[in-house]
């Protein structure tokens, strides 16, 4: 049996705003949105290179967990702790995320990875691609 990741799904308090951070941040690109009533979400479907992110707006978000602490700190909580993206230009990708107003949790490491924030909190690596 062979297991791929089909999507990764992200609760966020606020699509639109989510979407369109993940657009003009990594290129990726929203082919689907759609309503469950049944569930009260709202979800849009993006493209990031190979890569699915299914983004999820509930009709009533609750943050739940703490986004504030070290790297070392939210390493260490148990549930996803991050995501993590390849880049081809890690220097241009961080200094846009920077322009863009991206919370930054780290400096550029040796030129090859940093981590920072999306709009609802979520850790991301982002890392030049080999």
């Amino acid at each position: 049996m062979q297991t791929e990741v089909a999507h990764i799904g992200i609760s966020v308090v606020n699509l639109d705003e989510a979407v369109n951070w993940y657009e003009d941040n990594f290129g990726a690109q929203e082919v689907k949105r759609t309503y469950k009533e049944d569930l009260g979400l709202t979800i849009a479907l993006l493209e990031l290179g190979n890569l699915h992110l299914e983004l999820l707006q509930p009709d009533r978000p609750e943050q739940t967990t703490s986004i504030r602490g070290t790297l070392k700190e939210l390493l260490q909580r148990v549930g996803t702790s991050h995501i993590a993206l390849s880049v081809s230009d890690i220097k241009g990708t961080y200094h846009q995320l920077k322009e863009n107003g991206a919370e930054m949790v780290t400096e550029l490491f040796e030129g090859r990875l940093f981590f920072c924030r999306d709009p609802n909190g979520l850790l991301i690596e982002v890392k030049q691609k080999n």
